[in-house]
C-alpha cells in the first residue's frame, strides 16, 4: 500500500520503480542486512556525513509546503 498522493509529488519514487530497484538489489545481494534504494541514501547516511540536521530541516521544509 502507498500514500494516495505519492503519484502527485515529484520527489516521490514511483511505486513500480521502487519495487523494481528493491527486487534488483535483493537479487544482487541476497544476504544483505539492509537494502537501500538510491532515493533514501541521502537520509540514511546524513548523520555519518555530518549533515543530519540540514537534511531533516530540508525534509521538514518540503513537507510544510
Amino acid at each position: 500500500m502507498h500514500a494516495p498522493w505519492a503519484s502527485e509529488v515529484e520527489q516521490c519514487v514511483p511505486l513500480n520503480a521502487f519495487i523494481d530497484e528493491t527486487m534488483a538489489l535483493l537479487e544482487a545481494q541476497p544476504d544483505a542486512t539492509e537494502i537501500l534504494v538510491d532515493a533514501v541514501r541521502f537520509l540514511r547516511f546524513s548523520a555519518v556525513e555530518n549533515r543530519y540536521y540540514t537534511t531533516v530541516a530540508a525534509i521538514n521544509s518540503f513537507a510544510a509546503n
